[in-house]
């Protein structure tokens, strides 16, 4: 039911918009279209109940607030969300447009989960990260953002199966975003690492010089976040066998970059890659 503004706008308006959208009608009684404008609205404000809230405001009662909003005759409205106007128009407008008027001042489903999610992700915060990132996505599973971030917060949770699953909708863009090559390297590195023997064993298999066993401790120590141990081994895997499992080793390196968060160590390494490459 539309309210009727009596005391504080601050209060019943600007405070209000900030946890959920307020509409202020401007009417004055006088006027036909402000009837009309007040029926549709009603009527609206229960369709969309109770994810916004409407306040009206008699112009001749309070014109000190019409002032402030630029408001110089009945009807109008203005639309307050997160503490401001954000959206006005003056007249009535077809039940339709009004519709759409009221429609976009909703926040977008999922949002707050994206926001309080990404949170928890930068904070390490892995299993709230992954509730609410999941929900987020269910609302919108074209968002190639929100995958990735939600297949982030399940590696570090050592959830690798529903890792894959989340990541393989991504697998045809990874020719066009390294980052998202680099996730479902990575993924395989740390499932290959699950089964692998002791450090001491791939090494010993790996002075053999076979690239398979090389690549495995490459995996290893990528597992381990050993960055630079992996990159020695797979930067001279590329110098000895470019033609290992369709130049892998290189992809693996490049990986590497996107995965270590050292800007040092991947500049020092990117020369490394240039002169063993050319």
């Amino acid at each position: 039911m539309t309210a009727v503004l009596r005391h504080d706008f601050d209060r019943e308006v600007v405070r209000t918009s900030r946890h959920l959208p307020v509409v202020v009608e401007f009417t004055a009684a006088w006027s036909a279209q402000s009837r009309m404008l007040g029926a549709v609205l009603g009527r609206l404000e229960q369709e969309f109940a109770p994810r916004l809230r409407v306040v009206r405001i008699e112009l001749s009662e309070r014109p000190e607030i019409a002032a402030m909003l630029g408001v110089r005759a009945a009807p109008a409205v203005v639309a307050f969300r997160d503490g401001q106007a954000v959206a006005a128009f003056a007249g009535v407008l077809p039940e339709s447009k009004l519709r759409g008027f009221l429609a976009q001042l909703l926040p977008t489903p999922g949002v707050d989960e994206v926001i309080e999610g990404r949170a928890h992700l930068r904070a390490g915060r892995w299993q709230p990260a992954a509730d609410l990132l999941r929900v987020a996505l269910a609302v919108d599973p074209s968002r190639d953002d929100l995958r990735a971030d939600y297949v982030r917060a399940l590696i570090e949770l050592g959830r690798l199966d529903e890792a894959w699953r989340a990541w393989l909708p991504l697998r045809g863009r990874t020719a066009r975003d390294p980052a998202l090559a680099a996730m479902g390297i990575w993924i395989d590195a740390l499932s290959a690492a699950e089964d692998a023997p002791d450090e001491a064993t791939l090494r010993a298999a790996a002075e053999d010089n076979a690239p398979a066993a090389r690549y495995a401790l490459a995996q290893w120590l990528m597992a381990q976040r050993r960055w630079a141990e992996a990159l020695d081994v797979l930067i001279a895997l590329v110098v000895s066998d470019r033609t290992f499992a369709d130049d892998l080793a290189r992809r693996t390196v490049l990986a590497v970059f996107e995965l270590a968060g050292d800007a040092a160590l991947v500049s020092d390494y990117r020369r490394r890659l240039a002169a063993a490459l050319f």
